[in-house]
């Protein structure tokens, strides 16, 4: 370990998320769990840095709110994120209040995937 900060590396042995989350080989996500009288230590908060900016979703979840979380997972459809989830909720809330002839236009402009449009 020594070694490699002598040679400029972070080297984080502690702060690790509870859970790591996968789904058909994959990682979906890391979650924290957390009593609702904890704070994060710094070595966890610098994990999750590291972690997000790898792209990885990192969620803190306190106890009080851990079955409503896991129902959120429930709902999330295969492969799919969580941002990707609140996209598609906005998209069926738009649906509801301007009916079914402007939802074509709306989900197929709003479904485009970035760079090509």
């Amino acid at each position: 370990m020594q070694r490699l900060e002598e040679m400029g590396y972070e080297v984080l042995s502690s702060g690790w998320p509870d859970l790591l989350v996968a789904k058909d080989g994959r990682l979906h996500c890391v979650v924290e769990l957390k009593s609702f009288r904890d704070d994060l230590r710094p070595n966890q908060l610098r994990v999750h840095e590291l972690l997000r900016s790898a792209g990885v979703i990192v969620h803190l979840v306190y106890e009080q709110h851990l079955t409503d979380f896991m129902g959120g997972m429930q709902a999330l459809k295969p492969d799919e994120t969580w941002a990707a989830k609140r996209e598609r909720e906005r998209i069926d809330t738009e649906i509801e209040k301007v009916g079914p002839s402007y939802a074509t236009g709306l989900c197929a402009s709003s479904l485009v995937p970035a760079g090509s449009g």
